[in-house]
């Protein structure tokens, strides 16, 4: 009884569960806040950690870049490469708020503003040698700038295609740049979190372990009240929240 437990469920606040729709295997450690529990030390954060770790093969030397570095799962890809080795991670986000945010809340070193800057000159000035590993949560058009930029057996993670996701068929972007990857040996790589279940109870401990250690510093974009869902959902695709976008639609009875 007065467990906190997760399950996907309709947008309400009182939901009856069975066996047949049960609670995700894996509960928030009780000395963090409950939120965590459905940001970095849940589904976005595991995302983050296993492209980075078990997807991209992070190692110290890569020299990284993250698009969509502001978003739910990208807000976490700087601290979690770092804390696994990596030196300095460059990310893309839009806008001068979220890219102060960036360097300020998400240990990212370099920033590029798709909306302000040249995205090309800062790509050669910040990548002179291309790219080791890519973390794309974009897709489209920037996707295949970097395709265009890779070093030497190079990764790129395929978490997201948000820049495509509510465009017509006719309207994607058409690849120039993909035979770039038999050229210099390279790996492009999608992924299914849900895939990964039997590592959760792994990633959980470590993702809370970094956040108590201070190495992972959660970025939380949370509303409040069940009205305000439809506007949260809409902002993931318009690109409105910096970091994991949830709604908190009551508190928690713990004394039951």
């Amino acid at each position: 009884m007065g467990a906190i437990v997760q399950a996907r469920l309709g947008w309400q606040e009182y939901a009856l569960i069975d066996g047949s729709d049960r609670p995700a295997p894996f509960l928030l450690p009780t000395d963090l806040p409950i939120s965590h529990g459905i940001g970095a030390v849940s589904l976005s954060g595991i995302t983050a950690l296993v492209g980075v770790r078990d997807i991209g093969g992070v190692a110290a030397t890569d020299r990284i870049l993250v698009s969509g570095a502001a978003g739910g799962v990208g807000s976490h890809v700087a601290e979690i490469a770092k804390a696994l080795g990596a030196n300095e991670v460059v990310g893309i986000a839009g806008g001068p708020e979220k890219c102060a945010r960036l360097r300020h809340d998400m240990a990212y070193d370099h920033v590029i503003d798709y909306k302000n800057d040249d995205v090309d000159l800062a790509l050669n000035t910040l990548f002179p040698e291309g790219i080791d590993l890519y973390f794309d949560n974009v897709g489209g058009a920037l996707l295949d700038n970097v395709l265009a930029r890779l070093r030497r057996r190079a990764r790129i993670v395929i978490c997201g295609s948000i820049s495509e996701y509510l465009i017509e068929a006719e309207d994607k972007h058409h690849f120039i740049n993909l035979q770039n990857l038999g050229r210099q040996d390279a790996k492009m790589e999608g992924f299914f979190v849900f895939d990964y279940e039997d590592s959760y109870p792994q990633c959980l401990h470590q993702l809370a372990t970094w956040v108590r250690e201070g190495a992972l510093n959660p970025v939380e974009d949370i509303s409040r009240g069940i009205e305000t869902l439809p506007d949260a959902l809409a902002d993931l695709y318009l690109g409105n929240n910096v970091g994991v976008r949830m709604v908190e639609v009551g508190q928690p009875d713990l004394t039951v």
